[in-house]
């Protein structure tokens, strides 16, 4: 990673609110399946999985491998990670965490 990269991913961790995604996981029962098995994650593990999850949409996006040209992309267990780059360069690291979501397709 770049220094850029990594300052924009260090952004992301120290700003991102962990503890209330953990927090809600916790109260919904939220269970994510690892090799330890079927069960709610921990904050350490959230930030731990947020943080590979937004390495590789780094990567993805400033290498041109992503579902887009400057656009990388992971998405699972709640999260949305996205990343976007020009000429190879970091312009956008967004993370999210979704409860529900819908999008009505026109008839």
């Amino acid at each position: 990673m770049t220094p850029h990269e990594q300052q924009q991913l260090d952004n992301l961790m120290d700003n991102f609110d962990f503890h209330r995604v953990a927090r809600t996981m916790r109260l919904l029962k939220w269970h994510w399946v690892s090799a330890e098995g079927f069960a709610v994650p921990d904050e350490a593990c959230i930030r731990a999985t947020v943080r590979n999850y937004a390495r590789q949409a780094i990567r993805q996006a400033t290498t041109g491998t992503g579902y887009q040209s400057g656009r990388g992309f992971i998405g699972t267990g709640g999260f949305h990670i996205e990343a976007h780059a020009e000429a190879g360069q970091l312009t956008l690291l967004y993370a999210r965490f979704t409860l529900t979501d819908y999008t009505a397709e026109p008839c």
